[in-house]
C-alpha cells in the first residue's frame, strides 16, 4: 500500500519488478506509480479494484508505506485475513505506523526503500507468479465492461440493484435530459483529457468511481485526499493546483451537491485568471447519500 509524498516511484517500481510483488493504492497513494505498470493493480479498499483487493487479502505480509490504514482504504479492516497477514509499517508519524499491531519502521519512505533495495538479495520472488497479471487482466475487463454500460428505457439493469423500478429510472432520466452513465462518462474523459492533467475530486460516488476507474498514466496528476469525504473541496482544490503546476490543466470533478455547497472559488479563478475546468455531474441530489440510504433499506 503506497503513497506518494516520499517520491518513492522509482523504488516501488524496481523493488515490485525485482521481487514480483503487487502494488496497491490509497487514495493519496494513486498515481504514485503510473497505472500502466504492471505490477500496479489500483486502488485498495471499498472503493478500489478487484483485483488489489484479491492480492491484499491473499497476502501472508502487507507492506504498508505512508499509509493511514484509514476505514475507506481498509474497508473497515475488513480487507485483510489478520489470521495470516502480518503488516510492516514505514512511516514519518509514529502512531500511524503503530497500527495494525505492525512491525514499525518510523523513517521516510523512499530512504527505507532504498536500504531495503541494497540489503535484500536478489534471488527472492514471492508466490504470487503470474497471478499478479491474471487478476489485472480480470479487473481490466470488468473496467471495459462498466465503460459500455447503457441505459435503455425498457428492461435496464443498473449495478445497484432493487432500489429503483424502470419507471422511476426513465423519469430520472427525463428530469435530468440524459441518459449518459457516470461510470462510461468517467471512462471516455479518460481517453481524451491530456495525460499530464491534474485531476481533482472530493466527495459523493466520484471518488470512488475516479479511484476505481481513472487510470493515471503520468506520475503524480491524480490529487484527492478524501479522508472522510470534504464536500466543497473540488473547486477550491483545483485552484490551489492550478497555482502550484500552472502549466498543466487541471480537471475538478463535482457533484452537483459539491457545488452548490461551495463553488466561490470559481469566482477567485476567474478574477485572477486561473483557468480551472469543471466537470460538473448532476444527478439532482445527494445521489452517494441516497444509495446508502437505500442500501439500509430506508424509505
Amino acid at each position: 500500500m503506497a503513497r506518494k509524498y516520499s517520491g518513492t516511484r522509482d523504488e516501488l517500481i524496481e523493488i515490485s519488478d525485482k521481487y514480483n510483488i503487487p502494488l496497491v493504492e490509497t487514495q493519496a497513494g494513486k498515481s504514485t506509480v503510473e497505472a500502466t505498470f504492471k505490477h500496479n493493480l489500483g486502488g485498495m479498499g471499498i472503493t478500489g479494484t478487484l483485483a488489489a483487493n484479491k492480492v491484499a487479502y491473499a497476502a501472508d505480509l502487507v507492506i504498508g508505506i505512508g499509509t493511514r490504514y484509514t476505514d475507506f482504504a481498509t474497508s473497515s479492516k475488513t480487507a485483510f485475513d489478520f489470521d495470516k497477514t502480518k503488516f510492516l509499517n514505514i512511516n514519518v508519524n509514529r502512531m500511524q505506523a503503530y497500527k495494525l499491531d505492525a512491525v514499525q519502521v518510523v523513517a521516510d519512505a523512499k530512504v527505507t526503500l532504498q536500504h531495503l533495495l541494497k540489503r535484500l538479495g536478489d534471488d527472492y520472488q514471492t508466490g504470487y507468479g503470474e497471478s499478479i497479471n491474471e487478476v489485472k487482466t480480470e479487473w481490466l475487463n470488468e473496467r471495459s465492461r462498466l465503460s459500455q454500460i447503457q441505459f435503455n428505457r425498457e428492461h435496464f439493469d443498473p449495478e445497484i440493484k432493487e432500489q429503483f423500478d424502470q419507471n422511476i429510472l426513465n423519469e430520472y432520466a427525463d428530469a435530468l435530459g440524459t441518459e449518459l452513465t457516470q461510470s462510461s462518462v468517467v471512462l471516455k474523459l479518460n481517453e481524451v483529457v491530456s495525460p499530464d492533467s491534474n485531476v481533482i475530486t472530493s466527495a459523493g460516488s466520484l471518488p470512488g468511481d475516479l479511484q476505481r476507474l481513472w487510470n493515471a498514466s503520468v506520475p503524480n496528476t491524480y490529487h484527492v485526499e478524501y479522508g472522510y469525504s470534504c464536500m466543497g473541496y473540488e473547486i477550491s482544490g483545483a485552484l490551489g493546483v492550478r497555482l502550484a503546476e500552472p502549466e498543466h490543466e487541471v480537471y475538478s470533478f463535482v457533484g452537483d451537491g459539491s457545488f452548490l455547497m461551495l463553488h466561490s472559488e470559481f469566482i477567485t479563478s476567474l478574477q485572477y485568471n486561473k483557468k480551472i475546468n469543471l466537470l460538473l455531474f448532476d444527478n439532482s441530489g445527494y445521489g452517494c447519500i441516497n444509495n446508502l440510504q437505500m442500501g439500509k433499506r430506508s424509505e
